[in-house]
This record gives C-alpha cells, sequence and structure tokens, in this order.
C-alpha cells in the first residue's frame, strides 16, 4: 500500500510524541475504531473497515496507540491506564469530541471501558461502547 493514499492521516503531537490518527468521512456520527494487541499498524489493518463505514455517512477514526504503526515510540509503561488516557488525550488533540461510537477489538476493550469511565464521569459526553468481536463472534456460530 503506498502511504500517499492516507491522505487524511494527521499525526497528532502529544507530550512531544506523535499519534497517528487516520480520520475518513465527515458524517456527522462518529465511530473510533480501537485495536487489539499485536495489530503492527491499525491505520494500514483498519483502513479498509474505516473507509467502507465513511460511505455510509459516518465520521470513522483509527488511532495508533504510541509504539505501534506510525506513532512515536514511548518509554512509558504500556499500562491500561495510560493506553486507555492517551486515547482519551489523542482524540481530543484530534478535535474528536463526542458523542462518539468506541469500537475496540480485543484487549482494547479494556481501553474502552476505562475511557468510558473517565469521560462519562468528568463531562457531557456522550460515548457508546460497542463490543465488535462479540458480535463477529455470535456471527461465526
Amino acid at each position: 500500500m503506498n502511504l500517499i493514499e492516507l491522505k487524511q492521516e494527521q499525526f497528532q503531537a502529544l507530550r512531544s510524541k506523535y499519534m497517528n490518527v487516520y480520520i475518513a468521512g465527515e458524517g456527522e456520527k462518529t465511530i473510533v475504531i480501537l485495536s487489539g494487541f499485536g495489530i503492527q499498524s491499525p491505520v494500514l489493518e483498519y483502513k479498509a473497515l474505516a473507509d467502507r463505514l465513511s460511505e455510509n455517512n459516518y465520521r470513522v477514526v483509527v488511532l495508533e496507540y504510541f509504539g505501534y504503526g506510525f506513532s512515536s515510540k514511548t518509554d512509558s509503561e504500556r499500562t491500561n491506564e495510560n493506553i486507555a488516557r492517551e486515547i482519551k488525550q489523542g482524540l481530543e488533540m484530534a478535535g474528536i469530541n463526542g458523542p462518539y461510537v468506541l469500537m475496540p477489538h480485543s484487549i482494547s476493550n479494556l481501553y474502552a471501558s476505562m475511557v468510558l469511565l473517565s469521560v462519562s464521569l468528568k463531562t457531557n459526553i456522550s460515548v457508546l461502547y460497542f463490543i465488535y468481536n462479540f458480535i463477529l463472534g455470535i456471527a461465526i456460530i
């Protein structure tokens, strides 16, 4: 894949590091795709899904956590709390304010739960938490 195709890709400065954020579409409803453990480049992994969803009048955001994909490496401990905080800050710096739908996969279900708690307790932003790997599991049965 030619990286030039990622035209809407943005690098967001966060604590003097860069978090890669891909935004597809300009719909009124926003879906934030959160990747699971071991996805080397979430933007490249989920770009096709993000682009397809954006065709249905959604704005779709894919974050690459620090140490993944085109985001900066980090010395920060990779705890659930740190990653959840970085997700929230990355969304804010990219101008992604609620309401939005979190669409986590695998371990990012934990991160999404923590983001949901921090957002709902401190602001009036509404967040829908959608566990899509569970839905896929039902479809396989």
